[in-house]
């Protein structure tokens, strides 16, 4: 189980993705991530998450490598091209 920190780095992490453009939710699976590539939306996310962080009294100081880990755990489980649930119902 994630401790309360790691969930709140998290949600301000995926929150700044999404803003910056850096990943997208599906329109018809909100669930799934979809990656975009841009290397300056994710910079930008990250600049976001930093600030976000620094700024919230919840979770105290985080180093900013948690928040790149952060980034990256995401942007790896976000698909590359495309929803493959929309894909998997197109192709039966």
């Amino acid at each position: 189980m994630r401790d309360h920190r790691e969930e709140q780095i998290n949600k301000f992490v995926l929150n700044a993705l999404l803003q910056a453009k850096a990943v997208a939710r599906c329109e018809h699976h909100g669930d799934v991530l979809l990656h975009n590539g841009d290397d300056g939306a994710e910079k930008q996310a990250l600049f976001l998450a930093s600030d976000w962080v620094n700024r919230d009294g919840n979770i105290g100081d985080v180093m900013l490598q948690e928040i790149r880990e952060a980034i990256v755990s995401i942007l790896d489980g976000a698909a590359k091209v495309g929803c493959p649930e929309c894909a998997s119902k197109t192709d039966s």
